[in-house]
């Protein structure tokens, strides 16, 4: 997802064990869509499929939509030939019966390699207990990642991470990834209850921000 002051936020996807709908509000929306980016066959091991080679879609908006919501609808599916993933956008203020509204926009199918959304992407996201913790793995978790192509310069960079209200993050670490271009952030969040916690976390040089916002919930 693309805001039209400049940020980009990107959330790995999820088959989830029930129906999550995700809103984004926004006001002046850049582009969104649904992105591929793993191109490597190792990582799905499908000779049928070929999740590898599947396209990514992005929407660019043309003119002001003005005020509204970026919808993600994950829903539960327990064979790959039913697709769960919905991205939508939806207006704040919902027309009245037969008051069109009417919108332009452009429609890119690629896989990334005839446009940049983001010099510095989010390339991996790796999820799992935290087994140093005195309390029940199913409360804390540490979350390593996400890592990002390391920026030119050659200091690390601060990681800025916030999380919803029924979450604490414990501890923040940033470590460029041996023999690789990417630096990598590792989250120790404990959690209040059951329900998902919203995480996002940013790279940022001197308060600023240099990579993707990466969110996960």
């Amino acid at each position: 997802m693309s805001f039209g002051d400049g940020e980009i936020l990107w959330r790995p996807l999820d088959n989830p064990p029930r129906l999550v709908h995700q809103h984004f509000a926004t006001t002046n929306l850049a582009g969104f869509g649904l992105l591929q980016r793993n191109r490597n066959i190792a990582a799905y091991q499908d000779l049928f499929n070929f999740c590898n080679q599947t396209p990514s879609v992005w929407v660019q908006p043309r003119g002001d939509w003005g005020d509204g919501d970026l919808n993600l609808v994950e829903l539960n599916t327990h064979y790959e030939g039913l697709d769960n993933i919905v991205a939508f956008w939806s207006p704040r203020n919902i027309p009245s019966p037969l008051h069109p509204l009417r919108f332009n926009y452009t429609e890119y199918w690629t896989r990334e390699s005839d446009m940049v959304l983001s010099a510095n992407k989010v390339v991996a996201t790796m999820i799992g207990g935290d087994i140093a913790s005195p309390t029940p793995a199913s409360n804390r978790h540490r979350f390593e990642g996400p890592a990002w192509r390391r920026s030119p310069r050659t200091r690390t960079p601060q990681a800025v991470a916030s999380c919803s209200e029924n979450g604490a993050i414990l501890d923040t670490q940033v470590m460029q990834v041996p023999g690789s271009s990417t630096w990598r952030v590792m989250l120790k969040v404990d959690r209040a209850d059951e329900d998902p916690i919203d995480l996002r976390c940013t790279l940022t040089y001197d308060g600023k921000p240099v990579t993707e916002t990466w969110t996960i919930f």
